[in-house]
């Protein structure tokens, strides 16, 4: 960080601009293994895809970290598997009290900022009724038994892997729902359309068989849960 401070007033006159950057790497050194996450990067900025995987850059952590919006994604994330875990089935009357505490717990337990894991749990506190009022709904016809599963999908004649992490997968007879948290704004239909391929590309691994722990099912449902200052949902056309 002084490095670059420094070099932000070094005197050294007239800078010339780098031209515009046009990798094309060898074959050899492309990565054969993505995430589904990594696939919407290569369509919006391959050059991002190229700056971490063949050269091997990583941002630099921040001086001093703060309750930013990585955290609490992280947070909410973490306080939706807890409280799937611990009431695996169809939901009781103490739904909101068991979610309240999920993301107590969670915020205690991650976040070291009293004001902000107040603040949090306020705007949480707005949008628990909903919040609980729709996962009655989707226990009612299904189960949560998937969380936070990993899934690898080889594709043949290709040497390229597909892999993902899916946030929750419920179980619904010979077929599963798919959910992923959203803290932020869900991607929008024509996002979904040109660059937003997560969930359709996790019901494909599901279909083909690629998490181990989940038979090839008919994905019924695929679909974002937004947690942040208001429940939605934006279910995705399979």
């Amino acid at each position: 960080w002084l490095a670059l401070a420094a070099e932000l007033t070094r005197p050294d006159g007239r800078v010339n601009h780098a031209p515009r950057p046009a990798p094309v790497p060898p074959r050899v050194a492309r990565p054969n293994r993505l995430s589904v996450t990594a696939i919407e990067t290569l369509i919006r900025d391959p050059y991002a895809i190229y700056a971490r995987y063949i050269l091997g850059l990583r941002p630099l952590p921040p001086l001093r970290q703060g309750p930013d919006a990585r955290v609490r994604g992280i947070v909410v994330h973490e306080a939706m598997e807890r409280f799937a875990r611990d009431t695996p089935g169809p939901l009781s009357e103490d739904a909101v009290d068991r979610l309240r505490h999920a993301l107590e717990t969670t915020l205690e337990e991650e976040t070291p900022w009293p004001a902000m894991r107040r603040i949090w749990l306020g705007k949480f506190e707005r949008l628990l009724p909903d919040l609980a009022q729709a996962e009655a709904g989707r226990r009612a016809i299904g189960a949560p038994l998937f969380l936070e599963e990993q899934g690898m999908l080889p594709l043949p004649g290709l040497d390229f892997t597909l892999t993902a992490k899916a946030d929750r997968i419920d179980l619904r007879g010979d077929a599963v729902a798919i959910y992923d948290y959203k803290t932020g704004t869900p991607p929008t239909p024509k996002q979904q359309e040109t660059f937003a391929k997560q969930l359709l590309l996790e019901a494909v691994m599901v279909e083909d068989g690629a998490f181990d722990g989940i038979a090839r099912r008919r994905v019924e449902e695929v679909a974002y849960l937004q947690v942040g200052s208001r429940y939605d949902e934006r279910r995705v056309k399979i």
